[in-house]
């Protein structure tokens, strides 16, 4: 649901940092983005991780998931830019 209202695509991990769960057409994306996470400690708050929308075809953050105390995962959550139609704003 809150897909069919917003301009996001998400990626849902394991504590391994295998995609689980994601939007229609973000995994390939998701994949070169979630690598630049590991070994990084990802704030509660999470934290940006692609900000170059001139040039790239997503923006990027990524939030840890939590459970009774324990990460269980990542969400990370994408936005689409208009970079490659030379439109320097976000969609």
């Amino acid at each position: 649901m809150m897909e069919s209202e917003a301009e996001t695509d998400v990626a849902i991990t394991d504590a391994r940092r295998r995609i689980v769960s994601a939007s229609s057409g973000i995994v390939p994306f998701a994949k070169r983005i979630i690598p630049l996470t590991n070994g990084r400690h990802i704030p509660r708050r999470g934290m940006m991780v692609e900000t170059d929308w001139k040039r790239a075809s997503h923006i990027a953050a990524v939030s840890p998931i939590q459970i009774g105390g324990g990460k269980q995962g990542d969400m990370c959550i994408c936005f689409k830019t208009l970079a490659r139609s030379g439109r320097w704003c976000i969609n």
